[in-house]
């Protein structure tokens, strides 16, 4: 059984958030969260400026996911700068 996705929110690298999400949801699923979460955080400003296409004019990267496969314990999703969301999923050997 894979275990479950879990999620903590830094200030910085202070953690003031730790939650669980279940092992079934696809890392796009888990970015897409996070992104939910990461704009909690941002000015309705700055929320419109990260959802422009890359290409526009005013285009800023603050929701913008980074996906880490190649670690050796498992695979994490970030967002966010700070603060930002990791979520992190343990390989099954």
């Amino acid at each position: 059984m894979t275990p479950p996705w879990k999620i903590t929110g830094y200030d910085s690298s202070t953690p003031f958030y730790e939650g669980e999400a279940p092992s079934i949801l696809t890392e796009d699923e888990i970015a897409t969260m996070l992104q939910r979460l990461a704009a909690r955080h941002l000015s309705r400003e700055e929320i419109v400026a990260a959802s422009l296409r890359k290409n526009l004019k005013g285009y800023a990267p603050l929701l913008e996911c980074h996906i880490d496969r190649a670690g050796k314990k498992g695979n994490s999703v970030m967002i966010g700068g700070n603060p930002h969301y990791i979520a992190f999923r343990k390989r099954v050997v």
